[in-house]
């Protein structure tokens, strides 16, 4: 429900600190360059961080939705996405040529930029339910293809005496991403409460701050390699 003012302001005030300490510590826990998604390492450690994000975010609010709204058993939509996630992971280990490696990470991110963007569906009965599911689906495909295809360009495109500053960077982001944003998902929908959407309508801040972040992991990874 609706926030009462005083909770709030209190909310607001403890997000608005979480983001400056954010603003303060990240760029110390990133590569340099990170933020303005600067070509290489910088690039591709946003990247992990954004797309790690937009699956955790997506991931807890999609079994919310399918329960409270649509009526499905809770375990439901884990299976989609764990079945794309697994699908995802056998593929990239098959691609071998460095070539088709290095553009695994992209392709990745489209897919799950797609998606995520198909969870519409949950919000709408104009469109078929089924068309979230296998978009979810998807998304767990590009999430397989990316992640570890991800790990190993990085310490590909970087010389092997910063290694270990490499595992540190991904790590990070590994971290931060689905914090953030779960955080930032979590105070909107409070606010947005205050609005009086009701229904599958009450999840829109969950999937607007998804597509967006999502098509920003699409952006950065353009400029991986």
């Amino acid at each position: 429900g609706a926030l009462d003012p005083a909770w709030r302001s209190v909310v607001v005030a403890v997000f608005a600190a979480g983001i400056a300490m954010c603003a303060w510590s990240l760029p110390r826990l990133l590569p340099r360059g990170a933020f303005a998604l600067r070509r290489g390492i910088g690039a591709g450690v946003m990247a992990r961080l954004l797309a790690m994000g937009v699956q955790a975010g997506a991931g807890v609010f999609i079994p919310l939705l399918l329960q409270r709204i649509h009526g499905w058993p809770e375990h439901t939509a884990t299976l989609w996405v764990s079945a794309g996630s697994l699908a995802g992971a056998v593929i990239q280990s098959r691609v071998k040529s460095p070539g088709g490696r290095s553009r695994l990470p992209l392709a990745g991110t489209v897919l799950l930029a797609a998606g995520v963007a198909s969870l519409a569906a949950l919000l709408t009965p104009v469109v078929p339910l089924w068309v979230a599911l296998a978009g979810w689906m998807a998304a767990g495909l590009g999430t397989g293809l990316f992640h570890s295809s991800l790990s190993v360009l990085a310490l590909e495109i970087t010389p092997a005496a910063k290694h270990g500053k490499v595992a540190s960077w991904l790590q990070v982001a590994d971290s931060a991403g689905p914090a953030i944003e779960l955080a930032s998902v979590s105070v909107l929908m409070g606010l947005w409460a205050d609005s009086g959407a009701t229904g599958a309508l009450a999840y829109a801040p969950a999937y607007v701050v998804a597509v967006v972040l999502a098509c920003a992991a699409v952006a950065a990874s353009r400029r991986i390699a």
